[in-house]
């Protein structure tokens, strides 16, 4: 397997776990939001 190969490969799988983990890490900060009652949501 070539280097520019593994690199394509190695590309599209991180642009996939990137957009996975962008929109985890977004569903973690609003449940620790939630348990936490967010003062900014109070206002």
């Amino acid at each position: 397997m070539s280097v520019e190969h593994f690199f394509r490969k190695s590309e599209h799988f991180l642009e996939k776990y990137y957009l996975a983990a962008i929109e985890f890490v977004c569903v973690l900060a609003k449940s620790a939001c939630n348990s936490k009652n967010c003062s900014d949501d109070k206002r």
